[in-house]
C-alpha cells in the first residue's frame, strides 16, 4: 500500500468513528427526551450517558481530520 492510500483509509476511519459518535449523541438526546416525556428515569439516564460520551467522541475525532490532512 502506498502512503497516500493509508492516509485515505485513516481519514475514512476517522470520519466513520466521528459519525458514530455524533449518531450516538443524537440517539442519546432522543432517548433522554423520550424518557423524560414518558417518566422513565432509566431511559433518561441512558440517553444522558450516550450524549455525554458520544458528543465529545465525535468532536475530538472531527479535530483529527485536519491533522490527518496536514500529515499526508
Amino acid at each position: 500500500m502506498t502512503p497516500e492510500t493509508l492516509a485515505e483509509q485513516a481519514e475514512n476511519l476517522i470520519w466513520t468513528l466521528c459519525g458514530l459518535g455524533f449518531t450516538a449523541a443524537a440517539a442519546g438526546i432522543l432517548l433522554a427526551i423520550t424518557g423524560t416525556t414518558y417518566n422513565r428515569p432509566e431511559m433518561t439516564a441512558t440517553g444522558r450517558n450516550l450524549t455525554a460520551y458520544g458528543l465529545p467522541l465525535g468532536l475530538v475525532l472531527a479535530a483529527f481530520v485536519p491533522v490527518s490532512h496536514w500529515l499526508s
